[in-house]
């Protein structure tokens, strides 16, 4: 069995939606203590097509299959899958609200000599960079109402910017920070940066996801096909524009995919 990637899990959210993720985890598993960890869950999941199995040893097998870490609240990321992406995931309560970063700057990737990783993190494979996938999931009372899949490095300038930040803004404009008791707490809004990239109607979509086009060629050729295939599901993949983070007067070429809201 080869390992998994995003449009694989974005296969499994289109045919085997859960939108309410309290009862789906909390009550019918009691696998989550709070909203937060039912997404993190649905996350595995859905990267590990577990969403139906029911077996914890079986569902665990599949988890170290596909991932070769699993993180804790302290440190980052959430998750790495083997050979591939780091996952950083994020609740929030309402579209339209910013999520706090605290003292950890934005990272348009992972870096393994990264100071805050843990020591299980850096020796977890042999890898020195991995692509950084921030996946956000709009989930009040438990309800998932939409997700956001956005890799770093289409919205978050280099680390060199943000070690020698002097400024209250990233080039972008997308990222901003407020001193909070003598410490950097940075705020991101996913929607933001859609907002200057895609016109896009937020309210109609449950799933949106902006990566560069070279991230999306990258995958393989029949999970590429296994998800365009799925467009008279509703689903929609279109080439896009977007202002690199690093200079906005440069424009970068990148997929956008969404899809409405499941019935």
């Amino acid at each position: 069995m080869r390992v998994t990637n995003l449009l694989i899990a974005l296969k499994n959210i289109v045919e085997h939606p859960v939108k309410d993720l309290a009862q789906h985890y909390n009550r019918s598993r009691n696998r989550a203590n709070s909203a937060g960890e039912a997404l993190e869950n649905y996350i595995k999941d859905v990267f590990c097509g577990t969403l139906d199995t029911v077996d914890e040893g079986s569902r665990n097998q599949f988890f170290s299959l596909h991932f070769s870490y699993l993180g804790n609240q302290n440190n980052p990321p959430d998750m790495m899958i083997r050979g591939g992406d780091a996952i950083e995931v994020k609740k929030m309560e309402g579209n339209g609200s910013g999520i706090a970063l605290n003292s950890s700057y934005p990272k348009d990737k992972l870096y393994a000599d990264s100071p805050m990783l843990t020591e299980a993190c850096k020796s977890a494979e042999t890898w020195t960079e991995k692509d950084l996938l921030y996946v956000v999931g709009v989930a009040p009372q438990g309800v998932l109402q939409s997700l956001w899949f956005v890799y770093g490095d289409c919205y978050f300038a280099s680390k060199d910017f943000y070690l020698k930040l002097l400024n209250f803004t990233d080039p972008l404009e997308v990222t901003t920070f407020n001193l909070l008791r003598e410490r950097l707490l940075y705020v991101i809004s996913p929607e933001k940066l859609i907002e200057k990239s895609v016109a896009l109607d937020t309210s109609s979509q449950f799933l949106n996801v902006l990566m560069l086009k070279q991230k999306y060629e990258s995958f393989p050729l029949a999970d590429r096909q296994a998800l365009e295939n799925l467009a008279e599901s509703g689903l929609s993949i279109c080439d896009c524009q977007i202002h690199s983070p690093n200079e906005p007067s440069m424009m970068m070429s990148a997929k956008f995919i969404s899809y409405p809201y499941p019935k």
